[in-house]
């Protein structure tokens, strides 16, 4: 699978993303490095991220064994930056509301702003319901799809509220960063959703390697920056800024826990197959992944189709659902041939009956069948011993014994 080849430009990136960064922050006031001044580095670390995207877009188009479907695996990592990643924003957007409801008098309320907290909340829950995804190694409903993409919209309005700061500040010293990073984390956590949901996705797989790499190289760069700027100055900067910062780092690192899970646990396309491909007429099913089944027989076929069921594991709806591994499944197949074997014998036995009772009952005289006359041989027997057959030498010796007494019964009825 070429997709996992996304970590050979991936690591020169960084390197250089962050080295750039650090260059540019510690640069002095009209300071230059190689020739490029602060606006210069600035630009040369943005020119990093569409040429990694380019660079893993070509590398998702070359591969064409990636499976497009992915069972989710316990991953403590992923788990723990997302639900970091929840709380704090859910505690910025908590902490905006109220200060900005209570200077509404003094400051007024911006719009935009006040909107992306409010969703800032929906998409803290919609972590934690990610995060417990990862946790317990389990795929959420595709009833929750909806509501799993709320992350992506708020970075798509946070996006929109950076870009309106910018518009007061200098082209020469404004970074663009910020806003490219949580571009990138809308279009990551989309395809992130799509893959925690099981929603069919034809690259769904390659599209989180390919936006995951480039996000976590973002990240790095705006968390470079300002990391460096809090640790020398860390009195100058209020507790949501801080927030902010240590969010933005934990998005990049739940991407980075993805894609090493990814990387040792995704599967190729033969390795995986539909639900709906299996039947019971499979001696061995091809599927080697963790794949929710639901059971339906069809009285009018010899197969027994699988379909995908929409449903919980546990199967609360009453169906037979199961997350199967492949000898379950394999196991689950068979006792389904055996029962539908079974119930194939019970019809036809049911169907003979009758046509038996129908024939005897236009006869007078019930035929006796051949095994009625050997269980009648058996009732009347009287279990004697028989006995040994004789040789011919001792039945020679008894005629001749007979004959001998003969001859004596007449000689004495002569003498007589």
């Amino acid at each position: 699978m070429r997709i996992k080849l996304c970590w050979i430009p991936f690591i020169p990136a960084i390197i250089a993303m962050v080295f750039l960064k650090y260059i540019e922050v510690t640069l002095p006031s009209g300071g230059t490095f190689f020739g490029l001044g602060s606006f210069g580095l600035i630009y040369s670390a943005i020119a990093v991220i569409p040429i990694l995207y380019i660079l893993c877009s070509l590398i998702s188009l070359l591969d064409k064994k990636t499976s497009q479907y992915y069972t989710l695996n316990k991953n403590f990592g992923a788990s723990l930056f997302s639900f970091l990643a929840a709380v704090g924003v859910l505690f910025n957007s908590v902490m905006y509301i109220y200060t900005t409801v209570s200077n509404a008098s003094i400051e007024g309320i911006g719009v935009l702003s006040m909107i992306e907290a409010v969703f800032g909340i929906a998409a803290g829950i919609s972590l934690l319901f990610i995060s417990s995804c990862h946790l317990s190694g389990k795929n959420g409903g595709k009833s929750l799809a909806l509501f799993m993409l709320v992350p992506a919209i708020w970075a798509g309005l946070k996006m929109g509220v950076i870009f309106q700061s910018l518009t007061t500040v200098s082209v020469l010293s404004a970074d663009v960063m910020d806003m490219l990073c949580y571009a990138l984390v809308a279009l990551f956590i989309f395809s992130d959703a799509m893959l925690v949901c099981k929603i069919e996705g034809k690259n769904t797989v390659k599209r989180c390697f390919v936006r995951g790499f480039t996000l976590i190289t973002a990240v790095a760069a705006c968390s470079t920056k300002a990391i460096y700027k809090i640790v020398n100055n860390f009195g100058a900067y209020d507790l949501t800024v801080i927030i902010d910062t240590a969010v933005t780092l934990c998005f990049g690192l739940y991407a980075l826990a993805v894609l090493i899970e990814l990387t040792f646990k995704v599967l190729p396309k033969d390795a995986v197959i539909k639900p709906q491909e299996v039947s019971a007429d499979d001696e061995e099913p091809p599927a080697r992944e963790y794949v929710s089944f639901l059971y339906h027989e069809d009285k009018n076929s010899d197969q027994v189709n699988i379909y995908e069921s929409e449903t919980s594991s546990n199967g609360a709806d009453g169906n037979n659902v199961a997350f199967l591994t492949p000898d379950e499944t394999n196991g689950v197949l068979q006792s389904k041939k055996a029962e539908k074997i079974t119930a194939d014998d019970s019809m036809n036995t049911q169907a003979e009956e009758p046509a038996e009772k129908g024939t005897n009952a236009g006869n007078l005289e019930p035929k006796e069948t051949e095994n009625s006359a050997d269980k009648e041989d058996k009732t009347e027997q009287n279990f004697v011993t028989a006995k040994k057959q004789e040789s011919g030498d001792e039945l020679k010796t008894r005629m001749d014994e007979i004959d001998k007494l003969i001859l004596e019964i007449q000689s004495r009825n002569s003498e007589d």
